[in-house]
């Protein structure tokens, strides 16, 4: 589904972050992106993203160069979620059903309160109403909810970044296990990066490892 060839990656006049880089994710898969601290990990999920530009390589997703889609498309198919939860005044739902007042997102109708009670369910969120103001959550909590966000919109790839560091284990094993379900069942693709190993039997995901250019 998603594969990034020959890439290579630097900031100014600093060693690359990486170079003549290759690597296959398939759709159905959630993947845990591994690396030391520095290797570039998030850099390289916000190029998959397109977010940065490759200084060269190509990033093609479904066989298709990111090059050749409308910056509106990508939006659409891929979406990069940061370890800071990005939260607006109001309340749960109104932040639930915020992207879907994009322009990327014309047309989609929002999902009834029925189903984002479910799904709160299923990110340990049963505690919270969608009354609630985020600014009484707490930091894992917003994380969660970001997240749930993110699987509202239902996007081919979904790139998340840390997003599980402020969250306990048990939250984080039936999120993930919500995850796996979600990927096979939609046949689209998680990739995502947190420190140590993951909650989960390991057949159950695939690993990653991202080496830099060493």
């Amino acid at each position: 589904m998603l594969r990034i060839e020959n890439a290579k990656l630097s900031y100014s006049n600093k060693p690359p972050l990486f170079s003549s880089l290759s690597l296959s994710f398939q759709s159905g898969s959630l993947y845990h992106l591994q690396g030391r601290s520095g290797v570039g990990k998030t850099t390289f999920l916000r190029a998959l993203a397109d977010l940065l530009n490759l200084n060269s390589g190509h990033i093609l997703l479904e066989g298709v160069g990111l090059e050749s889609l409308k910056p509106i498309e990508i939006k659409r198919r891929i979406l990069y979620l940061s370890s800071d939860p990005w939260l607006i005044e109001g309340t749960v739902f109104t932040n639930l059903i915020l992207p879907f007042q994009f322009q990327s997102r014309k047309g989609d109708p929002p999902p009834s309160e029925e189903k984002l009670r479910k799904l709160m369910d299923e990110f340990n969120l049963s505690e919270v109403t969608l009354e609630d103001s985020p600014k009484r959550l707490s930091h894992g909590q917003k994380q969660c909810l970001s997240l749930l966000r993110g699987v509202l919109l239902e996007p081919k790839v979904l790139l998340v970044d840390e997003l599980l560091s402020g969250v306990d284990i048990e939250t984080q094993e039936k999120i993930l296990t919500f995850l796996i379900t979600w990927v096979r069942e939609k046949r689209n693709l998680v990739i995502l990066t947190k420190h140590g190993s993951l909650p989960l039997s390991f057949h159950s995901y695939q690993e990653v490892k991202l080496r830099g250019d060493e």
